[in-house]
């Protein structure tokens, strides 16, 4: 054959050229490209994203109005800190969705935001002991440059990570427009539901529960009641209802026992301390009883009164108040008490609950419509759905009031007299009117008879401004007034992505606002991810120093070198996300390698393609080698599974399909069949344009494939591709994969399944023979392959009598054997009688033993032993022996 006689010869000039100064490489079509093999990745991204113009891609898709839209709508993150690696698996993942969105035929609404009211930030912006005396105005001041100075430095690594928005419009709840779409919602809301009541200043969602240890009194109490010997007599508990006692601290003050059915009989005395302004059960028996509510606890955990002035309850307070028990002669016994204690989700510091002034929402009716909003609302995981529900029966109320200043402001006017607050249609259209052009700043810069509404100037010396602004969660809760409104269908978002602790947190807030507002959800799709762990499993802290900084990661640091963002984003979409991922040296390694793996694929692919015009040079489908054919098909079945992969946003499995196409069907397989075609054929042969044809179609689907998890790859590699005419710039703008229907072969893919693993087969021999340094190259192996008639033998013989377009086989060249014979068992006595001579080589005898599947159309294994003597393999089809 044609090609037999090529690659003799091919052998022959490279033993000769072993034996000549002459160099022979400048006769072969090698690959050439400058796509570099490495690439400085720290580097070269920036340099990527400015040549790709990321920055407008966002203004390009969008203005594609004749397209439908997909709206994502980003949850704040909080602008307190740099970002750390949660942001990077929240964002990233994000970024993956809507870009292949927008390449799927979208147009994508995704404003980025950032959530900059709260006490964390205030106190950040209070950064000692006189700060803590500053004007409001001069706090928020210093609190608003503080969440600016954070959203500037966020946004930054947003966009090094390759983030597709308009950053030039972006939303923060401290914008004036927000303030004031905000105050649209809670008046709302305040007209349908709400109350102004007094009970705890921290809401059940801030709250966690971890072990604490207290100090644990028993107190002597002195009883004063004549008919004390008849009633210890009583078996009854009853009996001790409303006895009088005299207080330890002032015996003239008589007190009274009360019952209460959270105190019970598991543990203790059976008689509680009742502090009515410091919990829910004991502000409840308290108001049931008539008992003072009155608070003796200041903002900061202190006493606010009486000789303990000044003194932290937790603290010093807390052995102040002992001390005083014993001199008073009163303390029994002290121990200490580990026990269920409430503490900042946030900060992880164990609170004090205070009774103070404050508004609430009322849940009692909100939480059944908006559990019946959640039955339209898919959520991913499924089982998510009943943490949603499980938190939403569990509210009646939600405390809408913070005693801080930083933060919207609840524009309620008290009367100076009876405290009634008053707040209507009109006073609180006036405020909005004033925040729309002022900011909330005009609260508490502007004098009350401005903030009050037209023809009530008259009445300025009759009210005074609250005080309280409005919980954070409320704040971004009602994001989808400002976002989503212009919006079609109702200003309705098709997804909300966040960490699993946003189910009490910013899902609920969002829902109940919306619900509250218009009787619906604001989202239609929920996807919650898992915590970042580092790779022991345990939380990121700085005190253990597990902590990893993505910028670092991106960039690097003095000891070690960045690897981009590209491989980030990788980690990000590899996890299965729906629980706790990890991350840290090993896996970014593993990372790395793979990020590797796909940039050298392409690197062959475009050296291959390097004289290859699209235009010109493709060759139509019907016309290509069958195992080009048979690479389409294949690529169009790896299209269809990692399209189905990004619309479950399962993104670990385009991953995973990607890998496999990579290692299996390509480097191991695909590349190594067709060398010899690409290097050594006439450079406008139909055999080397087929086979461009086919690494052009891969190239371009693959490319676009993992360019929503790696943007900066994919633009890099469309800089180096030639493409057709009237393809626009860069790997965004083209769409989606384009696949044929033609492609889709089954016969063909069913011959060449079986092909490879006689390839497979045939490689074991081929190693046993080079090993034994019988031949170098597969080239050097003549192979004869003897097997009994069936399904087995059918596909090889279909795959060696379809000779391509170079006047090969394609069994041989999928073997990459220079020559290929297959003989039928009939007509031969046994297998042992069969033998090969390549005339180069004296005669030796290896043998391999394995399984053929035909995958397509049964699930049958034939299962025979495979021989090779020199250069030969016999198949026995088990269907048929």
């Amino acid at each position: 054959m044609q090609l037999l006689a090529r690659r003799r010869f091919a052998r022959a000039i490279r033993a000769f050229s072993n034996e000549t100064a002459l160099d022979y490489r400048s006769t072969l079509n090698l690959p050439a490209t400058s796509f570099l093999l490495r690439s400085k990745a720290a580097i070269k991204e920036e340099s990527t994203q400015k040549d790709a113009k990321f920055y407008s891609l966002y203004d390009w898709q969008w203005n594609r109005d004749d397209l439908p839209v997909f709206s994502l709508h980003d949850g704040p993150p909080y602008a307190n800190g740099e970002t750390h690696v949660g942001h990077a698996l929240n964002k990233i993942l994000k970024d993956v969705i809507i870009r292949f969105r927008m390449m799927s035929g979208y147009r994508i609404h995704y404003v980025p935001g950032w959530d900059c009211h709260g006490l964390p930030i205030e106190l950040k912006a209070l950064r000692s002991g006189e700060d803590r005396q500053a004007k409001p105005l001069t706090v928020r001041r210093e609190a608003r440059r503080f969440a600016e100075k954070c959203v500037q430095q966020q946004m930054k690594s947003f966009q090094r990570w390759g983030l597709l928005a308009d950053w030039s419009k972006i939303y923060k709840t401290l914008d004036k427009s927000y303030e004031a779409n905000q105050l649209r919602v809670f008046f709302s809301m305040y007209e349908k539901r709400w109350d102004y009541d007094s009970s705890t200043a921290l809401a059940e969602a801030e709250l966690e529960y971890y072990d604490y240890v207290s100090k644990s009194v028993y107190v002597k109490l002195v009883l004063d009641e004549a008919n004390l010997p008849d009633i210890l007599k009583g078996e009854e508990g009853s009996v001790l209802e409303r006895l009088k006692y005299r207080h330890p601290f002032e015996n003239d003050s008589l007190c009274l026992t009360l019952p209460a059915s959270h105190v019970t009989m598991e543990s203790g005395t059976g008689l509680v301390h009742t502090a009515p302004a410091h919990g829910q059960d004991d502000y409840h028996v308290g108001k049931e009883h008539g008992l003072d509510l009155s608070c003796h606890v200041d903002d900061n955990g202190s006493f606010s009164s009486g000789e303990f002035h000044g003194k932290d309850v937790l603290g010093d307070g807390n052995d102040a108040v002992i001390a005083k028990l014993k001199t008073k002669q009163a303390l029994v016994k002290l121990a200490s008490y580990t026990h269920r204690y409430p503490h900042d989700w946030r900060t992880k510091k164990p609170v004090i609950l205070r009774s103070t002034p404050q508004w609430f929402a009322s849940l009692e009716n909100l939480k059944h419509e908006a559990v019946k909003c959640l039955r339209d609302v898919k959520m991913t995981p499924s089982v998510s759905v009943n943490r949603m529900l499980a938190m939403l029966g569990s509210r009646d109320d939600w405390c809408i009031s913070r005693q801080r200043v930083w933060g919207v402001p609840i524009p309620a006017f008290y009367n100076r007299e009876t405290g009634d607050a008053f707040m209507n249609r009109s006073s609180v259209d006036h405020v909005i009117s004033l925040v729309e052009k002022h900011g909330t700043d005009c609260w508490w810069e502007f004098s009350l008879d401005r903030l009050l509404p037209p023809g009530m100037a008259h009445q300025v010396g009759d009210y005074i401004r609250g005080q309280d602004t409005m919980d954070v969660w409320f704040d971004s809760g009602t994001s989808w007034a400002t976002v989503l409104k212009d919006l079609p269908d109702g200003g309705v978002a098709d997804l909300y992505l966040e960490g699993s602790d946003q189910h009490r947190g910013w899902f609920q807030s969002s829902l109940l606002t919306r619900v509250a507002f218009d009787n619906r959800a604001p989202y239609r799709h929920v996807i919650t991810h898992g915590f970042v762990l580092d790779e022991e499993g345990q939380k990121m802290s700085k005190s253990i120093g597990n902590v990893v900084s993505p910028d670092d990661i991106i960039k690097g640091t003095k000891n070690k070198p960045g690897i981009g963002a590209d491989v980030l984003r990788l980690w990000a979409s590899s996890t299965d996300y729906t629980s706790d991922v990890l991350i840290g040296p090993n896996v970014l390694s593993q990372m790395s390698d793979l990020f590797r793996k796909i940039r050298n694929t392409a690197r062959f692919m475009l050296g291959c393609l390097h004289d290859f015009d699209p235009d010109a040079d493709m060759i139509a489908y019907k016309e290509m080698n069958p195992l080009d054919q048979y690479l389409l098909h294949l690529l169009r079945d790896y299209a269809e599974k990692v399209t189905i992969a990004y619309e479950e946003a399962t993104f670990s499995k385009v991953n995973h399909h990607l890998t496999n196409l990579i290692a299996t069907d390509l480097s191991a397989f695909y590349f190594d069949s067709i060398k010899d075609r690409l290097y050594v054929e006439e450079i406008d042969s139909r055999a080397r344009r087929s086979a461009q044809t086919a690494l052009f179609h891969i190239l371009t689907s693959v490319t676009k494939s993992f360019a929503p998890v790696a943007p900066h790859l994919a633009e890099e590699i469309y800089a180096h591709r030639r493409g057709r005419k009237g393809e626009s710039a860069g790997a965004f703008k083209n769409g989606w994969i384009e696949t044929n229907n033609d492609w889709h072969r089954p016969e063909l893919a069913s011959d060449f399944v079986i092909g490879r693993q006689v390839k497979d087969l045939c490689n074991q021999a081929m190693e046993i023979a080079r090993v034994d340094k019988t031949i170098g190259s597969s080239l050097d192996a003549d192979l004869i392959i003897t097997a009994r008639p069936g399904r087995i033998f059918q596909a090889l013989e279909r795959l060696h009598g379809s000779v391509g377009l170079c006047g090969s086989s394609s069994l041989a060249e999928i073997l990459v054997a220079s020559h290929v014979t297959l003989l039928s068992a009939d007509g031969h006595e046994t297998i042992e009688d069969l033998c090969v001579h390549t005339g180069l080589l004296p005669e030796k005898r290896y043998s391999v033993s394995g399984t053929v599947e035909d995958e397509v159309f049964t699930n049958a294994r034939d299962v025979g032993s495979f021989g090779l003597r020199t250069r030969e393999v016999c198949v026995n089809d088990a269907s048929t022996s």
